[in-house]
């Protein structure tokens, strides 16, 4: 149901003229219900017993194998696994939390911590004669024994001692000599230590010293085949039979009857065997038979109601029946079928309710499009005949204020052809024969005759909308005067605006305020109206509902903007808030909001109801998998037991609220590993925390599954992880239960994932996974320690090498200077002194002779003077920039004061002079500037010679000009003199550049690198 249809605009639905009759329609009644089956994933639909352990699992025993069910889906278990045969007829946790399995093929163990691949169950053995042995029945005494009732009688384990199981004697029956040990169907250990055996051949009581008593038809039992047991919470016994129910006396005795009280096909029970009896935390009796019973007593009264496939009960033999911690009802027969503890009773419906509400005797009555006026019997719902004048066009289109009984009994219907008035004190099954008593029209002072909302406030006067013409569609009856008053802008009302409203409610001051349909409030207080927008905090789009809760708080809930509250809506300035429950929760297109005798708040949406708990601000999500007809709820009403009733074009749903249970903190499982595709070894029921692992450098994807076992509520959980070592927060909530963590860089981590229930309670303890991931040989500290010991200790040989080849080249340089000097240089110095010496011996006379001993005296001192260069140079002593300053000011200051040129030299400062010159370098730059300085002095008849040298690491710029006349340009060439310059200074990789004016002078700049490199290229390139 939705409170719009189509375009709200329209007209509404055309109903029969006077004298309707309406075809009665069905509401059938079902229960909060939910059916597991094959196709869910479960390995068979004959379940033979149902066990909750206590991790929260659910354990199935089927004809098909064992299942688990954690709330999500199941995990089945069968011969390919270890059992002896897919036929499971039992199950039991013990105290030391070991499973224990029977089938029709004998007693197992389960065994979670084996290898994937291996077994997982282990047989025990039994002696016992030829034949096949099938166990029906488990259950474990305060000391730990372990009782197995067979097909061959009852048997003991001590699950510590390591012996087969032992027989148990329970003693022949009378008649039965021959029949052998009777075959066991249940057990059941009371509080006072008694064990009780349900047989085919009658009950047996094991006492705790070990007598044994029977009992049977003659004790007063409905039949000797006893079928289930059950201890209730006053310690009483039930057993069920083959033909009803009964429960036993407090001390029974052999010799009289046992049997308190019972309920057979006699007293209303159904001809059929009892397989399973329950009691639920709200001690409500169960019974599984042929459908679900339920069972109530109260001393020796009772009720006995038996449900079946009218209620969403499909199972034809309930076999067993089980309670889990939620208080949830799991029943187990033709398929699992769980009933919400608290879900919503629902009702199939065809037609599109648009009112449900009640009469001032409490009866419940919806009105609908098809079949107009339905009233609730109890446990069904009936159409009313509606009886109508002719005159009535039609029904309107209003919805849930659509009929109403005020205060004084009198109904009042609202139509598209008046306002129509009954008589007092009808009753909802009066309506199919009573005519209205009046119709006010127009004619009476309404507005219009096509009504919209109807309301009735404290002092009896009715509040009316219209959907009309006028901007103003509000008007109010006066029940004193039996006259309408309408309102204006003298009233307070805003000019310019259409003000149809769609909702009222009263505050607790006897304001009335109203829901517009096109947005916004309007507040009635001491004869005037205010007028409250989306600037004064009311959320957008057109108000659904309006609601004083308990505590005087008016809630409103707008189609567009969500829920929005006024906390005290009598202040003379109110003042209005969008609600949200916490940082992270708005509702969305909400419809319709009611609230339960514990103030807690329903707000109707379209996914589904949530019920918020103003006080905790704890919020529950209720959806179609808590037994609700339909996720898209429009309409809702509290009746006068407290119960809730929501509508949806689906149906009708009807929920009982309880009281809040204590919040549980939700466990949480890490149930799955796969490291790099391959499963890891885990108990296969999960672990709160992992083993360590370390893992390879290649084993770097990592997938985690986990779970919170939750039966009643795992698709409301949600889930946060994080990963210690990458992560610093925890993720934001979800419901994704496996998470990939792909390409993890080498380091030490620890997984930490955690459930969070829609309470906002959060895990007590998260489950964690603690591993590291090795970094690869290559980059391990040891390897790399080697490593870099063995790069240092090459580097350290080839160091030694260089400075020991460095060393030999010193002492090679050395060596060679010092023998040029030496040997060359004396042997020079000798020719020139000699030529000298013969050239005075030789005097005036010998004039002819005299010539070549000059030449020869002058080449002697040239060569000299170059090899004083050539020794400079390979000098390892001379490699500073500082000793080749001195030695360039030394020969320029020799060769310009002997020609009178003025010379003014800069030389690099004392940090830079220190820098350390290639031998050839030094050489070549030497060479070039005495090239420069002597044509200059001697060829260009400059004053002045100008030398700047500089080091720019690393580089050395030296610079030579003078003021001569300049290179004659038409020698065409550079010269010998020039183009060596230039050749010497490419051959050190450097430039050099000669610029020359006639009569302006030269200037020759060169470039070289402080160390020439090793491949000869120039660095400038």
């Amino acid at each position: 149901m939705v409170r719009r249809l189509g375009n709200e605009r329209i007209l509404g639905i055309v109903l029969v003229l006077a004298s309707v009759v309406v075809t009665p329609c069905a509401f059938a009644q079902r229960l909060p219900v939910r059916t597991y089956t094959t196709s869910d994933g479960l390995p068979h639909n004959h379940v033979n017993a149902i066990t909750i352990d206590s991790r929260g699992f659910l354990w199935a025993a089927t004809d098909g194998g064992l299942s688990r069910f954690d709330g999500y889906g199941f995990t089945n278990y069968g011969t390919r696994e270890g059992l002896p045969s897919a036929t499971v007829s039992a199950f039991l946790e013990s105290g030391d939390s070991t499973l224990w399995v029977g089938t029709d093929r004998g007693l197992c163990r389960f065994l979670p911590d084996v290898e994937l691949k291996a077994p997982q169950f282990e047989m025990v053995p039994f002696r016992v004669e030829a034949g096949r042995l099938s166990v029906h029945a488990l259950t474990q005494d305060a000391s730990g024994t372990l009782w197995v009732g067979t097909n061959v009688g009852l048997f003991r384990l001590d699950p510590g001692g390591g012996a087969s199981p032992a027989r148990v004697d329970l003693g022949v029956p009378q008649g039965n000599e021959s029949a052998g040990p009777p075959s066991i169907h249940a057990l059941l250990f009371d509080r006072g230590g008694s064990l009780w055996i349900a047989t085919r051949v009658g009950l047996f009581r094991r006492l705790p010293e070990g007598s044994v008593e029977h009992y049977a038809k003659r004790n007063g039992l409905p039949a000797d085949v006893v079928l289930s047991l059950l201890e209730d919470r006053e310690g009483n016994i039930w057993l069920g039979s083959e033909w009803g129910v009964c429960r036993l006396v407090a001390h029974p005795a052999p010799d009289r009857s046992v049997v308190s009280w019972l309920l057979t096909q006699q007293s209303g029970f159904p001809p059929s065997w009892v397989f399973a009896l329950h009691q639920t935390q709200d001690g409500v009796l169960w019974v599984g038979t042929s459908g679900l019973g339920r069972m109530s007593t109260s001393g020796d009264r009772s009720t006995f109601r038996l449900l079946g496939k009218a209620e969403g009960i499909r199972n034809a033999q309930i076999l067993s029946l089980a309670e889990d911690p939620e208080g949830n009802l799991w029943v187990g027969g033709d398929g699992l079928t769980k009933i919400a503890h608290e879900g919503f009773v629902t009702y199939d419906s065809e037609d599109a309710t648009r009112q449900i509400g009640a009469a001032n005797d409490g009866e419940i009555f919806l009105y609908g499009e098809k079949h107009g006026l339905a009233r609730f019997t109890g446990s069904a719902l009936e159409s009313v005949r509606l009886r109508l004048p002719r005159e009535i066009g039609y029904m309107g289109w209003g919805w849930d204020q659509l009929i109403l009984q005020d205060h004084a009994g009198i109904w009042w219907l609202p139509t598209g052809s008046g306002l129509c008035r009954y008589p007092r004190g009808l009753r909802l099954s009066d309506f199919s024969r009573e005519l209205p008593e009046r119709i006010y029209t127009k004619r009476d002072g309404l507005i219009s005759d096509n009504l919209f909302r109807l309301f009735e406030d404290s002092r009896g006067d009715l509040w009316l909308s219209f959907m009309a013409d006028p901007a103003v569609e509000l008007e109010r009856w006066d029940r004193r005067t039996d006259r309408f008053q309408t309102f204006s802008e003298k009233d307070g009302l805003p000019a310019s605006l259409k003000l149809t409203p769609s909702v009222f409610a009263e505050d607790r001051a006897g304001a009335i305020w109203a829901g517009l349909y096109d947005g916004g409030l309007l507040r009635y207080r001491n004869g005037r109206f205010s007028y409250y927008s989306e600037s004064d905090g009311v959320p957008e789009g057109l108000i659904d509902e309006l609601h004083i809760d308990a505590t005087g708080r008016l809630w409103i809930v707008a189609r567009t903007g969500g829920v929005a509250t006024i906390e005290d809506p009598t202040a003379s300035s109110p003042h209005c808030v969008l609600y949200r429950a916490s940082a992270n929760y708005e509702i969305e297109d909400a419809r319709t909001i009611d609230e339960d005798v514990d103030g807690r708040i329903y707000v109707g949406h379209a996914r589904g109801v949530d019920r918020i708990d103003p006080k905790t601000g704890n919020i529950r999500h209720f959806t179609v998998a808590d037994g609700l007809k339909d996720s898209a709820v429009a309409l809702s009403y509290c009746d006068r037991e407290h119960d809730l009733w929501f509508v949806s074009l689906l149906g009708i749903s009807r929920l009982t609220p309880r009281p809040e249970r204590p919040p549980t903190p939700p466990k949480i499982l890490v149930t799955g590993l796969r490291i790099a595709g391959s499963p890891g070894r885990m108990s296969a029921l999960g672990e709160t925390r992992v083993p360590d692992l370390t893992l390879g450098p290649d084993q770097q994807n990592i997938e985690i599954d986990y779970v919170s076992v939750a039966l009643g509520s795992g698709e409301r959980l949600r889930y946060q992880t994080k990963l210690e070592g990458a992560d610093t927060a925890w993720s934001e909530p979800t419901g994704r239960r496996t998470i990939t963590y792909a390409n993890l860089a080498p380091g030490s981590y620890r997984f930490v994932v955690r459930a969070l229930s829609t309470d906002g309670i959060l895990s007590e303890q998260p489950a964690t996974f603690a591993f590291e991931i090795l970094v690869p040989i290559y980059r391990r500290a040891w390897f790399l320690a080697l490593a870099g010991a063995a790069l240092l200790g090459s580097a350290a040989a080839l160091y030694r090498r260089r400075v020991a080849r460095l060393l030999e080249l010193e002492r090679v340089r050395s060596r060679i200077a010092l023998d040029l000097h030496d040997d060359l240089g004396s042997a020079l110095s000798q020719v020139a002194i000699l030529s000298e010496v013969a050239l005075r011996a030789v005097g005036e006379a010998g004039e002819g002779a005299a010539s070549p001993l000059r030449r020869i005296a002058a080449v002697s001192r040239e060569m000299i003077t170059a090899l004083s260069d050539l020794v400079w140079s390979i000098d390892p002593q001379r490699d500073r920039a500082a000793d080749l300053t001195r030695r360039m000011r030394r020969f320029a200051e020799e060769v310009c004061s002997g020609r009178g040129v003025e010379l003014t030299m800069t030389t690099p400062r004392e940090e830079r002079a220190a820098s350390t010159l290639d031998p050839d370098v030094r050489r070549q730059v030497l060479l070039v500037f005495k090239e420069a300085v002597h044509n200059a002095v001697r060829h260009s008849g400059c004053s002045n010679v100008v030398v700047d040298m500089k080091i720019d690491r690393p580089w050395l710029r030296l610079s030579v000009a003078d003021d001569g006349s300049g290179i004659v340009p038409e020698t065409g060439s550079e010269g010998h003199g020039l183009a060596g310059m230039v050749r010497r200074a490419r051959s050190v990789s450097g430039t050099c550049e000669i610029t020359s004016k006639p009569g302006g002078g030269t200037t020759i700049r060169l470039e070289v690198p402080l160390v020439k490199p090793r491949t000869g290229r120039n660095l400038s390139e």
